[in-house]
């Protein structure tokens, strides 16, 4: 009877528009320390700090900065009846999110509170907590949307599972190539073709210094095909105007298409790596173990 419960309650659909709003409000929300009388919340602690704030670019307002991330998350949408109802642009509510993690996670990363513009050292104690509270809000909502949190160097990603998935079977030891490809999952660089370009520029460089351990060389050989034939490889952009090329033709959606095909086909290309060095390793200990 419980069990049916929870399943029940675990299958109720995610309300994406009252979960925004629920976010915002914790993100805004003043409270009040212990013994003390002046409130504090998350947004006011992360405007006091945002000169420090390592993502905030060019900007050196913080309301500014806020402001270009929330509009048109929500929006009206009016049905064949003429009635309204509101619906959730879900790229941009990750979008969000991810921007709130960052804030989450620069304030517990602060590891000295004294250095922070909090004035009172219980300010930021409970900064922290209300820092925690929401990182687990976040997370929750993220798992019900199908996607997973993941920080790496202080910097959040929240990502497909069916991503994030093939990435770790892929088994990769270059640190900077794992953030990399998260970075080329990310919803803001969705329709960021330069971006995405440079991120494959840099994979090609990296499947370059593996070459010869690829069992099926002809992988490799297809891949750097692709690599070779839209400039990337080297990053040739002078090249596009040039010759026949068929860059040169494509429209901007054609160039991410494309872009993100050679990127699931590298992905594919590291996961045949690992696994070939995998059975190696198998080999190897079978033989050292003398196992049949």
């Amino acid at each position: 009877m419980g069990n049916h419960f929870i399943e029940k309650i675990q299958n109720i659909e995610l309300n994406k528009v009252d979960e925004f709003r629920k976010i915002k409000c914790l993100f805004e929300k003043h409270f009040y320390p212990d013994n003390l009388s002046k409130s504090i919340s998350i947004k006011d602690m992360f405007s006091a700090n945002f000169l420090y704030y390592p993502n905030r670019g060019s900007y050196i307002d913080p309301d500014s900065f806020i402001a270009i991330l929330e509009p048109k998350i929500v929006l009206e949408v009016v049905n064949e009846r003429g009635s309204c109802h509101e619906k959730i642009d879900e790229d941009k509510f990750i979008i969000y999110l991810e921007f709130l993690l960052d804030v989450v996670n620069y304030f517990k990363t602060h590891t000295n509170i004294d250095k922070l513009e909090i004035y009172e050292y219980s300010i930021g104690v409970k900064l922290i907590e209300l820092c925690e509270i929401l990182y687990q809000q976040i997370v929750l909502i993220v798992e019900k949307l199908n996607y997973k949190v993941i920080i790496q160097e202080n910097v959040s990603y929240i990502i497909k599972k069916e991503q994030e998935i093939k990435i770790d079977f892929a088994n990769l030891k270059d640190r900077t190539v794992i953030n990399e490809m998260y970075d080329y999952l990310k919803i803001e660089n969705k329709n960021n073709e330069i971006r995405k370009r440079e991120i494959l520029s840099y994979i090609a460089s990296n499947l370059e210094g593996i070459k010869n351990s690829f069992p099926d060389q002809s992988i490799y050989k297809d891949l750097t095909c692709f690599y070779n034939q839209f400039h990337i490889r080297h990053n040739n952009e002078s090249e596009e105007t040039s010759k026949n090329n068929v860059i040169a033709k494509m429209s901007s959606k054609e160039k991410i298409e494309i872009y993100d095909f050679i990127f699931e086909y590298s992905l594919f290309a590291y996961n045949i790596y690992s696994k070939k060095n995998f059975k190696d390793k198998i080999e190897k200990y079978k033989k050292k173990y003398k196992l049949t």
